[in-house]
Parts: C-alpha cells; sequence; structure tokens
C-alpha cells in the first residue's frame, strides 16, 4: 500500500466517533427500551459465567475426593450432581428467555435508528441547493441513502449488540482466570499481546481497503443507476454493450479490493485461531500438572477452561468485528458529510404575506455555476419585468436563458448583482414562499410514479379531486385521461414514459393550473411537439398566461411573437430588445436568428 492510502490515525478516530455519535443521536428516541436491552444483555452474561463455574461444581461432585479443595459455602456445599444438574438446566433457560428479548430489542433499535437516519439523509437532501446537485452524481448520493445506511443498519442491529457482549464476556472472563488460578491467568495474558497487535495491524489494513471497496461500490451503483434512468438513450443508441463493458469493469474493481478484504480478515482469524489452540495445548498441560499436584480441582480447571473458551470467543469475533467495523466508518463518514451539507435557507426577512405581484428585476447580475467560476454564464444581465407582463427570452443554445429562470426561482444565487422581487432584494423573502408563488412547464415534464391524478395535485398538494379535474380540462388534458381505463387513476408508470411528450406536456400545464402562480416560466414548451400537440398545448397556455408575469424560453421564434417585449441573448449578454417588428426591422441578430428558422412575418 502506497503511503497516501494508509489511513490516518485521526481521521480514522473521528470516522469512528462519527459510527457512534449516528448511532447516539439516531437512537435517543429508543432510550428506554435500550436500557432495558442491555439490562438483559447483563443478565444473559451473568448466566454464561455462572454456567462455567457450575460445570465445574458438578464436575466436582461427580469425583467427590476433591471436596478439600471446595470454596463452596452455604446451602450449595451439599448439592450433588442433580441438583447442579437441574441449576445448570435452570441457568440455560433463564439465558434462552432473555437472549431473545434482548436480541429482538436490539434488532427494533437498529432498525428504528436506520430508518430515522434515512428520513433525515432524504430531508438532507430535499433541502439542499442546487449547487450541491450539480457537483454530485445522483447515484452516489443515493447510494448513501440506500448502501451506506444499509450497512449501518447491519452493524447496529448486530455489531453493536455482539460487541457489548463480547467485550463484558472477556472482561468477566479474565477476572474469573485470575480468581481460579493466577498462574495460569499470566500466561494467558502473555500470550493475549501478540493477539492484540496481530489484531491492530490486521484491522488498519483490512479498514482502509474496506474504504476503498464501499468507495468502488458506490460507483458500480452510480453507472447502474445511470443505465437505468437513461435506458432509452442506451437502446437509441445501440449502446448495451458499452453499458455491460463499462460495469463489469467497476464490479471487477470492486471484486479485487473485496478478495483482498477477504483474505486480510481469514488471515486475521486463523492467525488468532492458531495462536489460541497453541496456547491452549500448553494450558491443558500444565493445568493437568496442578491438578495432579493437588493444587487446583478438576471442576475448578473445568471452569478455567471454560472461561478461557469464552474469552477465546470474545477475543475472535471481536477481531472479526473490527474488520466490520472499518467498514461502517467509511460509510458513516460519507452520511456525516451529507448530514453536514449547509441546506438551504427557507426563511427570510420581511416576508410579504400577500400574493406576489410579480415584478421581478435583474440589476447587473453576473452568474457562474459551482465548480466553474472561471467560467461566466451570464454577464451583467439588467432586465424588468413588470407584473403581468409577457416577455419571451430567445436566443442560441448555451445563451444563459434557462439559467436565467434558474435565479429566478432561486435554485442559485447571482455571483454578482441583485435579483429584486416585488422592489425588494430576493434574499430577503422566505425562499418557500416565492417559489410557491411561480410555476413552471418544461420541455421535459418528468413524471411520478403514482396516478395521474397525483402528478397533477404535485403543483398543490391537498387539492381536491374537483379542483384537479378542473385543472385538468383547461389544460386539454382529460381529452386523453377520460379515455383512459382508470382515468385520473390511471398510473403514470416510471418516468410516464409510456403518454406521449404533448400528454405530458398537458400533465405539466395542468400542474401550474392547479397552482395558480403569480409567474409562469414555460421552458421550450412546446419545442419537442409536433404541430397538432403543439396547437393542443398552446391553447392550454393562452388561458394559464392570463393576469400573471409570464417568462417564455423559446427557440421557435414563431412562439414569441405575441409576447409584450422579446429579450434577445448571445453568449450570456442580452444583445437586443423589443418587440418582433422592432427587432425584426434592426436587421441585428434576432433578424438573423429569423431568417435561420425562415420565420417571416405574413407581410413579408
Amino acid at each position: 500500500m502506497d503511503s497516501s492510502e494508509k489511513e490516518d490515525p485521526k481521521k480514522s478516530a473521528g470516522a469512528f466517533r462519527a459510527v457512534i455519535h449516528l448511532y447516539v443521536e439516531m437512537t435517543l428516541g429508543s432510550r428506554f427500551l435500550f436500557a432495558c436491552a442491555l439490562a438483559l444483555l447483563a443478565v444473559s452474561l451473568l448466566m454464561y459465567l455462572a454456567f462455567a463455574i457450575a460445570v465445574g461444581k458438578l464436575v466436582d461432585g461427580a469425583i467427590g475426593n476433591h471436596l478439600e479443595l471446595d470454596s463452596t459455602e452455604g446451602w450449595m456445599a451439599t448439592w450433588g450432581i442433580n441438583q447442579w444438574a437441574l441449576f445448570l438446566f435452570a441457568l440455560v433457560l433463564v439465558n434462552m428467555i432473555s437472549s431473545f428479548f434482548e436480541t429482538c430489542w436490539f434488532q427494533l433499535i437498529g432498525e428504528r435508528a436506520a430508518v430515522e437516519l434515512r428520513t433525515q439523509l432524504f430531508d438532507r437532501l430535499m433541502y439542499l441547493p442546487m449547487g450541491f446537485f450539480s457537483m454530485n452524481r445522483a447515484g452516489d448520493l443515493a447510494s448513501r441513502v440506500l448502501a451506506d445506511v444499509g450497512l449501518l443498519q447491519e452493524g447496529w442491529i448486530n455489531d453493536v449488540r455482539n460487541g457489548l457482549s463480547y467485550i463484558a464476556m472477556g472482561l468477566g472472563s479474565v477476572t474469573m482466570l485470575f480468581v481460579i488460578s493466577p498462574s495460569l491467568a499470566v500466561f494467558v495474558f502473555l500470550i493475549g499481546f501478540p493477539v492484540i497487535a496481530v489484531s491492530i495491524w490486521f484491522g488498519r489494513k483490512i479498514g482502509a481497503d474496506s474504504k476503498r471497496v464501499q468507495d468502488k461500490l458506490g460507483q458500480t451503483s452510480v453507472i447502474s443507476e445511470e443505465a437505468i434512468h437513461g435506458i432509452h438513450r442506451v437502446k437509441t443508441f445501440t449502446n448495451e454493450d458499452y453499458e455491460n463493458r463499462k460495469f463489469r469493469a467497476a464490479l471487477s474493481e470492486y471484486l479485487s479490493l473485496a478478495k483482498r478484504v477477504a483474505i486480510n480478515r481469514a488471515g486475521l482469524f486463523s492467525g488468532i485461531l492458531f495462536i489460541l489452540m497453541s496456547s491452549s495445548v500448553f494450558l491443558m498441560w500444565y493445568g493437568s500438572l496442578q491438578v495432579q499436584q493437588g493444587k487446583l480441582s478438576p471442576g475448578d480447571f473445568t471452569s478455567f477452561m471454560f472461561f478461557l473458551g469464552f474469552l477465546g470467543n470474545a477475543g475472535g469475533l471481536l477481531a472479526q468485528l473490527t474488520g466490520r467495523v472499518h467498514r461502517m466508518t467509511g460509510a458513516a463518514q460519507r452520511v456525516c458529510d451529507l448530514l453536514n451539507e449547509k441546506p438551504e435557507k427557507f426563511t427570510g426577512e420581511n416576508t410579504p404575506t400577500e400574493r406576489m405581484t410579480g415584478d421581478i428585476e435583474f440589476c447587473d447580475v453576473s452568474f457562474s455555476y459551482p465548480g466553474r467560476a472561471q467560467l461566466s454564464v451570464l454577464n451583467n444581465i439588467n432586465l424588468h419585468l413588470k407584473a403581468g407582463e409577457c416577455v419571451a427570452i430567445v436566443g442560441p443554445s448555451g445563451a444563459g436563458k434557462s439559467t436565467l429562470t434558474a435565479l429566478m426561482f432561486r435554485l442559485f444565487e447571482p455571483s454578482q448583482g441583485i435579483l429584486k422581487i416585488d422592489g425588494r432584494n430576493a434574499e430577503e423573502h422566505s425562499l418557500k414562499w416565492l417559489r410557491q408563488q411561480m410555476a413552471m412547464v418544461p420541455q421535459e415534464t418528468l413524471l411520478f410514479g403514482g396516478t395521474l391524478e397525483e402528478n397533477i395535485s404535485y403543483g398543490r398538494p391537498g387539492a381536491s379531486r374537483k379542483e384537479i379535474i378542473k385543472a385538468a380540462r383547461q389544460a386539454n388534458a382529460m381529452e386523453f385521461i377520460e379515455r383512459l381505463p382508470d382515468n385520473l387513476d390511471t398510473p403514470a408508470g416510471d418516468r410516464g414514459t409510456q403518454f406521449s411528450g404533448g400528454q405530458r406536456q398537458r400533465i405539466a400545464i395542468a400542474r401550474a393550473i392547479l397552482r395558480d402562480p403569480a409567474v409562469l416560466v414555460l421552458d421550450e414548451a412546446t419545442s419537442s411537439l409536433d404541430t397538432e400537440n403543439e396547437r393542443l398545448v398552446r391553447d392550454a397556455l393562452e388561458g394559464l398566461i392570463q393576469k400573471r408575469t409570464t417568462l417564455v424560453i423559446a427557440h421557435r421564434l414563431s412562439t414569441v411573437r405575441r409576447a409584450d417585449k422579446i429579450i434577445v441573448m448571445k453568449e450570456g449578454r442580452i444583445v437586443e430588445q423589443g418587440s418582433h417588428d422592432e427587432l425584426y426591422a434592426a436587421n441585428g441578430f434576432y433578424r438573423h436568428l429569423c431568417d435561420e428558422q425562415q420565420c417571416l412575418t405574413e407581410d413579408q
């Protein structure tokens, strides 16, 4: 391993603290259940320790000639093998009952913790700014919510309980070893040091590789999710083999790292097992010698070996647990990084309670996307959209038209300049209030996996069915919805691909109508439609744009002639503005765009 890949102890300690912090924070609501589970875990461990002692007494009772070494006092001193056997059975029964309940409760606590963490992660994702999503891949974020939390969930359900159990069992066993035979216990301690050294060395190596394995698994998740979401593009470009090769290559890298982790774990387990087995041979010889010399009863030696077995089992399982904890630390760090991201600020000063008038003004606004500060997308934009005005923005691809609308919705903040809403700096308004006053009909409409009714009501959750039907009729959507067997209860399917582009656009318009926004943005709303669908969508839009500020973005210049004002953009700047006739007569860039599309007025 390169030095650059070696695990930083401080970073490792911080990641481990992240695991503990997450578990404590996510289980706050289960404190009482956790206390009960801990109490039963303690009872179960005491039953194990008592079992080992009772087995020794049973052996002494069977032999009978070592009673002079028996230190038992009181009524237990008179017990024979039958009483000790019944006592052992009672211990087993109590242990079974306590183990059942504490295992169930620890599992329930872990499940609740995972649900709480996934809820917090999804909530944080929903409120993060668009700048974050522009710099992170969707598949990787989904992997944090599903795969990383799943790894933590597995650890919380099993490893927390097991870790506490192994530690307590180990400490209890060590105590009893010194009580029974200090000389044999000292030897066990001398053997324990190399076991611990091996565990630490292997644990660090496993931890570094395990984090890389988790990262590689996240990459495969990204590849698969992107391929599935873009399956239409994959098939139309006949890139099935290409995607398969890319996925297999990622899995191959993941598998090679996973093999290394598996080999290291196997080496750790087998090495510890060898040391423990070798030391057991010596202990059996030395303990038998003490029994022969009368320094130790056969029952005490039997109990000693039971406790030694408990200690060895706890030590070996703790070593394995160390490797799993290192896997958890990588997942916990990725989860904590996401939780620590700063969400959007949804509250503002002087937030109006009334409806927005729709007066929007860009004052010397410039903008660059996060991570690409050197590339300016908008440059010194000065634009005033008066309340109720219909303004069209035209220009070639990459001119900054859609970026302008993103700033209106405050999906991004201007790098320079000020955006004013109703005469105030947009940052002074509540972000939630501002976006509730706006609606967008995009070029590509995304339908969610619910019914058509649920997709339309996405514009205003909680709307009545009557209001939804009214909005669908105004959007000319009921024309095709009524022909469906289940009407509004028809499932939209995955991303709505079973509906045509025109049908999806009319659903999007119905959403916007239901929202009744003060500001409407039409982002290439008809550019991908055929003539008939464009007519239906345009008829629906005619009613929607009345009495509200409307911003129309279009490549088809024939769709913007009726706008009160046309803004022409090129390379992030406003180069012309005016009416269609004024701009065309000016013989500038707008006329060049019109001539390219053969967009001539009826007079010409």
